[in-house]
């Protein structure tokens, strides 16, 4: 299983000065180790995924500064970074996300959840707020057709 988070870095830098380092970076161009160590202990410290109750590790394989567009603020810089956790038979409705980056500081800052189909159709499963956030949201792979 393989996990997107991406964020405006501007707002990673409110919820997290020590990512400041990264303003300079140009768009694709992959982090430094060290830059990358510091954004790997602030993700988790605020992300966790759970099956069933037990915690899937999560290990980084990509992070790097993109370039966005927004109808409302033009072009931005954000953070991607590429999750991976074991492969495991799982049940479709026993995953729960826990995870506040970003929004435990920039309290408007939502997260939506999407899978991604066997065809690359993108199908939205979830979307919460801080508020919502702390009690960890189930994310059931049942509505995506999964069973």
């Amino acid at each position: 299983m393989k996990l997107t988070i991406q964020f405006p870095l501007e707002d990673a830098i409110i919820a997290e000065p020590e990512l400041a380092v990264l303003e300079g970076m140009k768009a694709d161009e992959p982090l430094s180790h060290r830059m990358e160590d510091r954004l790997v202990s602030y993700i988790h410290r605020h992300l966790s995924l759970t099956a069933g109750g037990a915690s899937l590790p999560l290990t980084l394989y990509d992070a790097r500064i993109q370039t966005a567009y927004h109808d409302h603020v033009g072009y931005f810089p954000q953070i991607v970074t590429q999750w991976r956790t074991a492969s495991i038979e799982i049940e479709p409705n026993s995953l729960v996300l826990k995870y506040d980056a970003v929004m435990h500081e920039v309290r408007n800052h939502r997260v939506t959840v999407r899978f991604l189909m066997r065809n690359r159709d993108a199908r939205q499963i979830a979307e919460f707020g801080f508020f919502d956030a702390e009690k960890g949201i189930p994310l059931d792979l049942r509505a995506t057709g999964l069973e």
